[in-house]
């Protein structure tokens, strides 16, 4: 970006400006695809300027704070614009401006700010901003009182430090942030101290804090007192939540409950000696269960003291789709399977958990419905529960008729061995029709390749509506003799050429394996037998003999 050309504010129209204004240059916004799709700023041609005051004087800021500083607050409340293009207007700070700091430490400052018109964009630096580390405006300390009697199991339990800074910032110190230095006779297990009061010691554990806080009273009460089952008032700390969601339970952190005792005074009792409501393992049921019951334990007639509470639905603040149904490709009269479906489920009470499709209600149609061709989508539900909405889901299918989709020999034919000429048998031969939808039927009327068999065969083939499967064969040639003189020849063939099956069908996969199968080619190879015989008397030639 080009270094910007200070404008000299005598070049603004002679007006006396209001106190701690700031120069500004205007610069012109263009795209360009070297400065990787940010706007390079250039100066305009026309010079322009403009100032950014603080009507009420420079301000001084905390660590923490924003511009504006609270709600109450207005952008143009806090500064103006001084805008010359020529003449001078003047302008309360809009939209258009964005201004850019870093309040996050003290020290001294700057805020740069952009202001946007129908010109441009116009930059400027403020200077000098002083923003200092927030002071403590308050603390307190609850609860600030604890009654006990001789013997009682002590605790500090919900004890917690409340500190209000200058900022508008709250800070709460929980028990593991703070020391406690304890009088003689009570310590952090039971209380053995006489009868009397007795003051603790709190202090935060960070000793920068505790050098701007200092240390705390915690007063204890040992007495024999008897609360008489009134409670007169509970006194809620910051700690307190008084906002829950269906499912969960109510919390005592915070809470400090004020009893009356047999001889009409009041002081605080410890959580131990009363029943709360809706605690752990009871959980808030409904939006409208808002009441928490507070009863003293073991008196009789004690009261209830009620306390408000707001219970809203633990929605669903996030659904994400992990994986969908491992099929979604169906046949009429098949079932929808949701197996393979996965989804995370975030809850506006943070808790984060995975369904799959057995947590799901089907609502059209239902998973035992036979599926029709008309059925393009399958309507499920999430029931969400705890008060809260149910999230709907849409799983789209395909859903196609029924159709013949192959054959298969299931069993091949009792006879699989012919002699030259020989008829094939297909007896015992077992052939199933395949569909589609994974059914299968038995079928006769197919149709056969051959008939009379010769040695070239080495196959039948099955088909049934265009579709073929094939059972393997093994003819073998007849025999030949011829005699001649005094020798006998006994041709034999044997074929020895190459074969090939077409391979076997795979219902699951509605695929053919392929393979093949081969001998060394040759024509038919003879044996001669050479047989010397004697000829009897009577015999008229050697092919008598031979017949």
């Amino acid at each position: 970006m080009p270094s910007p050309t200070t404008v000299n504010k005598t070049s603004l129209e002679k007006k006396e400006l209001p106190p701690h204004p700031i120069d500004g240059w205007n610069y012109k916004d263009t795209w360009a695809a070297t400065n990787n799709g940010f706007p390079e700023l250039r100066p305009s041609v026309i010079p322009r300027a403009f100032a950014v005051y603080f009507p009420d004087g420079k301000p001084s800021f905390e660590v923490g704070n924003t511009i504006p500083r609270d709600q109450t607050e207005k952008l143009s409340d806090i500064m103006q614009i001084h805008y010359t293009d020529g003449r001078t207007a003047y302008k309360p700070v809009t939209d258009h401006v964005t201004l850019l700091y870093d309040f996050s430490t003290p020290g001294t400052k700057d805020i740069t700010v952009i202001y946007r018109d129908a010109y441009g964009s116009h930059i400027g630096r403020i200077s000098g901003i002083e923003v200092n580390e927030p002071t403590v405006i308050k603390e307190e300390l609850h609860p600030s009182t604890q009654r006990y009697k001789p013997g009682n199991s002590f605790s500090l339990g919900g004890l917690a430090l409340e500190i209000t800074y200058s900022n508008g910032r709250f800070e709460i110190i929980t028990l593991s942030n703070l020391d406690v230095t304890y009088p003689d006779g009570i310590n952090a297990g039971n209380i053995t101290a006489a009868l009397g009061e007795y003051t603790l010691t709190v202090t935060p554990k960070d000793a920068a804090l505790a050098a701007k806080v200092g240390s705390f009273p915690l007063e204890v009460i040992v007495n024999e007192r008897v609360p008489n089952g009134l409670i007169v008032a509970i006194e809620e700390s910051p700690l307190f939540n008084k906002n829950y969601l269906v499912g969960q339970s109510f919390n005592t952190n915070g809470l400090t409950v004020i009893a009356e005792f047999d001889d009409l005074s009041t002081a605080p009792i410890s959580l131990s000696e009363v029943t709360f409501s809706h605690t752990a393992p009871e959980v808030f049921k409904y939006v409208w269960d808002d009441t928490v019951w507070v009863t003293i334990n073991n008196v009789q007639g004690a009261v209830p003291y009620p306390i408000s509470v707001t219970v809203k639905p633990d929605n669903i603040r996030e659904f994400i789709r992990i994986s969908e149904p491992a099929r979604l490709n169906y046949v009429v009269g098949q079932t929808f399977d949701p197996t393979g479906f996965e989804a995370s489920v975030t809850r506006d009470s943070n808790e984060r958990y995975r369904i799959n499709g057995s947590d799901l209600e089907f609502i059209f149609p239902k998973l035992t419905d036979p599926l029709e061709v008309f059925d393009t989508s399958v309507e499920a539900v999430y029931r969400c529960g705890r008060g809260g909405l149910d999230e709907e889901i849409i799983f789209n299918i395909t859903v196609v008729p029924e159709a013949q989709d192959g054959i298969e020999i299931v069993t091949p034919p009792d006879k699989q061995s012919y002699m030259d000429g020989e008829q094939f048998d297909p007896a015992g031969m077992v052939v199933e029709r395949v569909y589609n939808s994974g059914r299968r039927e038995n079928i006769t009327g197919y149709a056969l390749s051959h008939g009379a068999l010769s040695v070239d065969d080495f196959a039948v083939t099955v088909t049934d509506n265009g579709f073929t499967d094939a059972v393997r064969v093994f003819v073998s040639p007849i025999p030949s003799i011829s005699l001649s003189q005094n020798t006998l020849t006994l041709l034999i063939g044997r074929p020895r050429r190459h074969w090939r099956l077409p391979p076997p069908y795979h219902a699951a996969t509605r695929s053919r394996t392929a393979y093949a199968a081969s001998l060394p080619p040759s024509s038919c190879r003879t044996r001669r037998i050479h047989i010397r015989a004697r000829f009897d008397r009577g015999l008229n030639s050697p092919a008598q003999t031979a017949a």
